[in-house]
């Protein structure tokens, strides 16, 4: 298969089918226009895109890449590359904060609704930072949900206040549907980072898709 790969290349062919895994928020916001172009400039490549915001074992379910927003990276069996920061934030509805009050500090959110994303739906703690000072927040509230959009939309409902990308939300705070809460807050960093199985050498079509999506990204509103 790769003999053949580059042999349609040296042709100015790139052609093949890329089984890709991607977090549900990333796919239904960003990847349909990065895909659509990607496709306008290799016709002859097809996409399978897999939508999941669980952990995916690219290698036992035989994807050609992953993409991942993730802390730092801990999987040893795969090879992987970092594209860029996706910053997160506070956020909720003004009607909310209206209220119950704007927390002036983290230890405020203690009386707030907190709405917590998690893997299994479970309690979040949020790490907070402000210069060297260091808080600890243990999200509580009605909601907790495994989907950033779903709580997008819970906190667009005035359910209380959410830690979400900034792309997630970020048409949302230019229009004043939410705000951002405690700016001088920060938290952990995220990364949008590719993952590959353990490949000697990356597949012609899977670095011509990676390279595009990197230079894609760049104009997307993840930063």
């Amino acid at each position: 298969m790769e003999a053949a790969e580059e042999t349609r290349a040296a042709q100015g062919v790139v052609s093949g089918l890329i089984r890709i895994s991607a977090p549900m928020s990333l796919g239904l916001k960003v990847l349909p226009d990065i895909l659509s172009r990607f496709a306008t400039l290799h016709p002859q490549i097809q996409v399978a895109l897999n939508l999941s915001d669980g952990f995916v074992d690219i290698i036992e379910q035989d994807y050609d890449l992953a993409i991942r927003i993730s802390g730092p990276p801990g999987d040893k069996s795969t090879i992987w590359r970092k594209i860029c920061k996706v910053p997160r934030l506070l956020v909720a509805a003004p009607g909310y904060l209206a209220k119950r009050g704007t927390p002036e500090g983290p230890d405020d959110l203690v009386d707030h609704a907190c709405l917590a994303y998690g893997p299994e739906a479970r309690e979040e703690t949020w790490e907070l930072s402000s210069g060297t000072s260091r808080r600890s927040q243990r999200a509580r509230g009605s909601f907790c949900a495994n989907n950033g959009d779903v709580l997008r939309r819970l906190a667009l409902n005035g359910e209380g206040i959410a830690l979400l990308p900034r792309f997630i939300v970020a048409e949302d705070l230019e229009k004043g549907r939410l705000v951002e809460v405690l700016p001088d807050w920060s938290v952990p960093e995220l990364w949008l980072t590719l993952y590959y199985p353990p490949y000697d050498r990356l597949p012609l079509r899977v670095a011509t898709f990676s390279e595009f999506f990197e230079q894609e990204v760049e104009t997307a509103s993840l930063v």
